[in-house]
Parts: C-alpha cells; structure tokens; sequence
C-alpha cells in the first residue's frame, strides 16, 4: 500500500538535551534531563503516566511493531466504499458545515490548524481554541467525506504547514507563547495532532507525499512524540489544574479531567495507529502509555470515570465508543488482541463499559455515585444547570426516579442511533438486537460522530473492510 517503512529510531533526540519537569510520586515537580529520558527514543514523559504505570500495566506494554503491517490490506476497495456509499452523498448546507457555519469560517480552517495558536477562522468573539479547532476539524471531516481526493487537500496544507515551520519540533516553546493561554493550547494541539496522525494512518496515499516527504512527516511525529511537554502550562497552576486522576481507584475527577480525558482518549487512538501503520515504535509506544491511561479509567463499576459525572454525562462518556472501537480494529488486525474483550486493571473490559453506557441511559439512578464525588470537591457543580432549564441535577434525577421525566431529558446528545451506528464493532457483539434494529438505517449522516471524536469514521472503516 505504501512504499516505505520508518524504524522510528530518531537520532536527533539521542544527542539533545532540553530540560523538562515532571510530577514527581510525593507530588512535587522533578526536574528530568532530557538526554536521561530520550537516550533510546522514548515517548516523552507523561505526568498521569508516569505516577501511575505501575499500576495501570496491561499486556499491550511491551508490543513490537511489524514494520511490513497495514492498517488497510485492499487500498482499492476500501475507497471504492467510499465512493460508493459516502462521496457526494451529504450536501455542504447540512450537517457540521451547517450547524457551525455561524461560528467558523471553513475555508480558514486549515490555516488555523496549521499555525496551530490562531482563530482566523473564528465568526464570534471569545471562542476558546479547544472550540474552535475541534469544529474546524469536525467541518474538514465532512467536506472529506463529501470528496475523499480533492478535499484532502486540506489535512495536506496543514501538514506541509507544519512541515515548512517546524511547528510540531517547537511544540514547547510554542506553548509557552501563550501564557495565560497554555493549558487551552495544550488541550489543542494534542487534539489537533491526534486527529491528524490518525487520519494520515489511513488515509495518507490520498495526501500523495513522494518517499523522501514521507520521511520527514513520519519523523516530524516521532520528534513530536518524543519531546512534547502538554502538562508545562498545568504543573504550577493551582490543584485544580495541576492534579492528576486517581487511577488506583478512579472516580469523578476532583479538578479538571485534561489529564485522562478527551484528548488523552484522541492521542490513543492516533498514535497507536500511526505507530502501527508507520512501522514507528516511538509513537505507537506513546499511543499505548495514553491507551493505559485510558482503560485506567474504567472502574470496577464499568463506568469511564472522565467524563460520566458531567452535566450531560452521556453526551461525553459514549465519545470512548469510537476510540474502543478504533483501537479493537487495530490491535485485532496488528497483533491478533481482542481488545474489547481485554481485562483491565479494575477487573472490567472496555466492551463491558461500552455495554453498561445503555444501561445508565435508561437508569441515570447510576450516575448518583459520581455525582456525589463530584460535589464533594465542587458543591455548587450541580446547581442552575443550563442543559436542564436552570434546575438542580439532583432533583431531575429524583423526578426521573419518580416517573415524573423519562431518562431520555438528560440524554441531550445522546441518542440510540448514535451510540449504536458510530461503533459498528462494538455493536455487532455487545448489542447485537439494536445492531439488527438500526443496521438497515444506516445513512451517511453515521458516518459523522466517530470520525468528529478522533479524526475518521470506525463505520466506514469496518464496512469498507468488512472486519468486524
């Protein structure tokens, strides 16, 4: 499918000393040589990580990567799917290009990417740059979907950009441009990044890159991967930011969530899937230190403790399907793992979580446990929630006990549809009577949810491969 493999062996970073600083177990900040932690090409050091791998172990550490492996065996047939059941088939006044149209000016997204600390493409003041580069990748998704080969071209600009000003070798000193600004910056990029490694992963003979540019953006990864700080903006802010997640015994974050969240669930499932492609040992071990962080996360409860305590918890907590999903694909294919059914280290398996989500959606009686925790550290987090009129969540809890509201009014995002048709894999084995019940509905509006969570759509993948 591709013509050259990369060993993932950077030598530049064997020679480079740059100091960085870590938390250390008694909670106070270390500060590590980077020639100390760089010296075989490492990923570089990740707070959550690093306070907790010995307890978050699982059989993925460890894993060699086949530098002969394909993430697609058929490159032909799988975008003959795409042009036969995807391409032309959503409109550019719908879906995500409509709804954020308002607020995002598409044609200025790619730029934005590129530069990676610009809102050029902002319609509305104040928006946070988390915000705004998830939307723009989210309307760049679609546009893709609507013309795989021409409108490729926008993830091509953003790597040559990246390429051209070395952008992603000055990822640190970028982030401590911004200031006041870091900890948005980080929560950006590292999502930016990932999505855009696990879109390269599949896609990458669509970006028609010669062997020798090839070379440069694998490394450009592996640089990346191997000397990137996102926690320098949090370590000295006040607990709140600068607190990691328990995960020896997982529950509602007492802080932020940045640490075991969203875009540590995103760098996963790119990294892992860049490594793998790409022959890269460097980034796909990185992938696998953010994958154990994830499945850390999982309690004994089979509940994803990151995101289930929110407002609207479900909204949030099913974006772990696409990510399940993706990885159980890969490992599958790469190393015959099934990851779905793999045990963690609180005795549960990510298809067991991704199983117990429908069950709290029709018993948000489940989501009290998380809550308390949550108001322990935050009493007034439940009060005048917007998504529910202003009213406590406490008591539009109590009045779905009742009977008084169904479960559906906390739902928001959420939908049947979406937690079913988003993660075809996990569907097919886990709730196989709603897979039968919506695999005839299927239409090109599904594609959309999972490649908005980290960068491609898990049902094109296994309905154009037909692995599930």
């Amino acid at each position: 499918m591709h013509s050259l493999k990369i060993s993932g062996l950077v030598s530049l970073f064997i020679l480079v000393v740059a100091c960085v600083t870590v938390t250390a177990h008694d909670g106070q900040v270390a500060s590590v040589s980077r020639a100390d932690s760089q010296t075989a090409a490492q990923p570089a050091r990740i707070p959550q990580y690093e306070r907790y791998k010995t307890v978050i172990s699982t059989p993925l550490r460890g894993l060699e990567v086949n530098a002969d492996f394909s993430l697609i065996d058929n490159w032909s047939s799988f975008m003959r799917y795409h042009d036969n059941h995807v391409k032309g088939r959503e409109r550019y006044d719908e879906n995500m290009l409509a709804y954020y149209g308002d607020r995002i000016d598409v044609t200025k997204c790619a730029l934005d990417l590129g530069r990676t600390d610009t809102n050029a493409s902002s319609r509305e003041r104040g928006q946070n740059l988390p915000s705004l580069v998830n939307r723009c990748h989210n309307m760049l998704a679609q546009l893709f979907r609507i013309d795989p080969a021409v409108n490729v071209s926008h993830y091509r600009q953003i790597i040559d950009y990246w390429l051209e000003n070395d952008i992603l070798t000055r990822a640190n000193s970028l982030q401590a441009q911004q200031g006041n600004g870091g900890r948005d910056y980080a929560y950006a990029l590292s999502s930016n990044v990932a999505k855009m490694m696990a879109h390269f992963a599949l896609y990458h003979p669509l970006y028609a890159y010669p062997d020798d540019a090839m070379d440069s953006v694998v490394e450009m990864f592996e640089q990346f991967s191997a000397s990137y700080n996102y926690y320098s903006p949090f370590q000295h802010e006040s607990s709140y930011f600068s607190g990691l997640c328990n995960l020896s015994s997982p529950t509602s974050p007492q802080g932020t969530n940045d640490h075991c969240g969203s875009f540590n669930t995103r760098m996963a499932v790119g990294a892992t899937l860049f490594g793998l492609e790409f022959g890269s040992q460097l980034v796909f071990d990185k992938g696998i230190q953010h994958t154990e962080i994830m499945l850390a996360t999982f309690d004994e409860h089979k509940m994803y403790t990151s995101q289930i305590y929110r407002h609207d918890g479900l909204s949030y907590a099913d974006q772990i399907g696409p990510a399940i999903d993706q990885l159980d694909y890969a490992l599958e294919k790469a190393f015959g793992i099934d990851f779905a059914n793999m045990p963690t280290v609180h005795g549960v398996t990510p298809g067991q979580v991704y199983q117990h989500l429908w069950t709290v959606a029709n018993n948000p009686s489940l989501l009290i446990p998380y809550m308390n925790s949550r108001q322990r550290s935050d009493p007034s987090y439940y009060n005048n929630v917007p998504d529910y009129g202003g009213a406590n969540m406490f008591s539009v809890i109590s009045k779905i006990e009742s009977g008084e509201l169904s479960p559906q009014y906390i739902w928001q995002a959420f939908n049947e549809r979406r937690y079913i048709l988003t993660v075809p894999g996990l569907a097919r084995e886990f709730q196989p009577a709603l897979w039968r019940k919506w695999r005839p509905r299927l239409n090109v509006g599904d594609f959309d949810f999972g490649q908005r969570i980290t960068g491609f759509s898990p049902l094109i993948l296994r309905e154009a491969t037909g692995r599930y």
